[in-house]
């Protein structure tokens, strides 16, 4: 069975931190010539049919839609695997309905929570369905999706659902992306820039503050300009990355949403914490808003320990904004 090989780097104008921990280890190793190290990844497509050019244009396409992310990763090369290599064959598993159950106790029951304590009615989703089932706006919770060793979001963005989620957002939807759904938002186009691993390579789990630099998203129309919050955060891959041109444009035109104080938990190109579309509908953001919306279960606060709700606002605000819209 023939082999294309497929090799994606980070571009070599943005933050490779993997990269760059390597690099600062080569020296006690007693490598003393190499530097300037960079990790990309390479792919083995097995495929059934002829080694020809139709097969090659298949897997650039693959290659540029899948396998990598063009805001942050390039396709440096696309080709034939030497030589005759035979590949065990893949079974693939048939899709399967979800069971009534299948929400009982799922992660993204915190945003189901959140959206009951905001006065909301929560609806959940399932990812192969093609309906948004007349919903009035959308959470994309955190966690851990399907396929997240590719990058975090990239095989969830593709999900049957996010042909609508897509739609909805170009309608004028409000649609928050929170942590893994920040990540889905980025590699579905949605939300500019990509998130990539932790500078510092370590999972973070902590009460991080942040301030609101946006409030005239429908996320945010509930918080005072500059204001302080403080929510959980807990991610491994949560270091927001752009163009520097980009990075330029999103703060010149204000949407940057929130940005991290205190400490950077995860090498975010200036303290980026949350980002905005042009239109304001689709927010995403690292920390989990839905984690401070009850007294007793949020951060610490100087009133009480984890008294802190300072994450209810934000799907207060959507909540206003749809009955104000």
């Amino acid at each position: 069975m023939p082999i294309i090989i497929v090799e994606v780097m980070p571009k070599a104008e943005l933050l490779d931190p993997q990269g760059k921990a390597v690099a600062g280890a080569l020296a006690r190793t007693g490598a003393s010539r190499f530097s300037g190290v960079r990790i990309g990844k390479r792919f083995e497509l097995a495929f059934d049919g002829d080694a020809d050019d139709s097969a090659l244009a298949e897997a650039r396409h693959l290659a540029d839609t899948l396998l990598s992310n063009s805001v942050i990763e390039d396709v440096v090369s696309v080709h034939f695997a030497g030589g005759v290599t035979v590949a065990e064959p893949v079974t693939v598993a048939e899709p399967v309905e979800a069971p009534a159950d299948a929400f009982a106790s799922v992660p993204d029951g915190h945003a189901r929570r959140a959206v009951r304590l905001a006065g909301g009615t929560p609806v959940a989703l399932w990812h192969g369905s093609h309906s948004l089932d007349d919903v009035d706006a959308v959470i994309l919770p955190g966690g851990f999706s399907y396929g997240d060793y590719l990058r975090c979001g990239a095989i969830a963005s593709l999900s049957p659902i996010m042909a609508e989620v897509t739609d909805a957002a170009a309608a004028g939807m409000p649609i928050l992306g929170i942590c893994n759904g920040f990540q889905m938002l980025t590699e579905a186009h949605l939300l500019p820039g990509g998130l990539i691993r932790n500078d510092h390579g370590a999972f973070s789990c902590r009460d991080q503050r942040v301030r609101v630099e946006n409030t005239s998203t429908a996320w945010t129309g509930l918080y005072e300009q500059g204001a302080e919050i403080t929510i959980p955060l807990k991610n491994g891959e949560g270091g927001f990355i752009a163009s520097a041109e980009e990075i330029t444009r999103l703060e010149g035109e204000g949407h940057v949403v929130f940005r991290y104080l205190d400490v950077n938990p995860n090498g975010s190109l200036n303290d980026i914490a949350g980002v905005t579309n042009a239109r304001g509908n689709v927010v995403g953001l690292m920390p989990h808003p839905e984690h401070a919306v009850e007294a007793g279960f949020g951060p610490d606060t100087d009133a009480a320990m984890r008294s802190g709700t300072d994450g209810l606002r934000m799907f207060e605000s959507a909540i206003r904004a749809l009955v104000e819209a």
